[in-house]
């Protein structure tokens, strides 16, 4: 069983630029493995060439949760550590003690899952990294779950307070601002965790959860790292400025 011990992801992972194919960014994926498939077929993602780089909230809502290391060992695959992550991570501690009417529905998928098989599964999410670096031609892009602490990006490798790593998981204060500042030294900053009928860019900040994980109510939306060209994967028309905050 994973315990208090077990190593914890870096607070970031680099990656060189890519010179043989294309680096795509997308945000919660909630489960909805089979969906994100889809979506990626639909704008000609070609795994042997291509990377694939997500904002984090790999699991959880979703039937196939369960999948995640499957996803997590594909070579082109890599995501950084979200807040539903961290929710994991915490009921695989607490399991021992925890009665199923404690259980949040999110993580119904986990209740009669064997320990040995949530332990392997805890223990992967908890080494995801907090932030993730991709270089690209126009300069590095970075890709933080929630929200950002601070308008300079070599804050990333700086010491984290524990207030500031919680900020990167749950907040959203960065998007409530009227005129948020632009976040210097990094080309582009990546967000998922707010759920937007549409992506929006604010400054050189992208939020880009546009509810892929909702069935037919929301749909993917993916970043070319490149060109930072917004694309939208298949799924309903939707009007909603903001769905919701999870």
């Amino acid at each position: 069983m994973i315990t208090a011990g077990n190593k914890v992801g870096p607070q970031i992972l680099r990656f060189d630029r890519n010179l043989h194919g294309r680096d795509f960014a997308v945000g919660d994926i909630h489960g909805c493995f089979s969906a994100l498939q889809t979506a990626l077929n639909s704008i000609g993602f070609t795994p042997a060439t291509d990377r694939l780089f997500c904002a984090g909230d790999l699991v959880d809502r979703g039937s196939g949760s369960h999948l995640v290391i499957d996803w997590l060992d594909k070579p082109w695959f890599f995501s950084t550590r979200g807040n539903h992550e961290e929710l994991v991570c915490e009921y695989a501690l607490m399991r021992p003690h925890a009665r199923p009417k404690q259980l949040h529905p999110d993580h119904a998928w986990l209740l009669d899952m064997p320990d040995r098989e949530l332990s392997c599964i805890a223990q992967r999410l908890q080494a995801l990294p907090l932030a993730i670096e991709v270089e690209t031609s126009g300069g590095p892009v970075g890709l933080v779950h929630g929200d950002f602490p601070g308008d300079d990006w070599r804050v990333i490798d700086m010491p984290l307070t524990e207030d500031e790593i919680e900020g990167c998981l749950w907040s959203t204060r960065r998007f409530a601002q009227t005129s948020p500042a632009l976040v210097r030294n990094v080309r582009a900053l990546i967000h998922g965790h707010l759920t937007l009928a549409v992506a929006q860019q604010r400054g050189n900040v992208f939020y880009i959860d546009t509810g892929g994980w909702m069935g037919g109510e929301g749909h993917f939306t993916f970043v070319d790292l490149a060109s930072l060209e917004l694309i939208r994967g298949p799924g309903p028309n939707a009007s909603a400025e903001s769905r919701r905050n999870r």
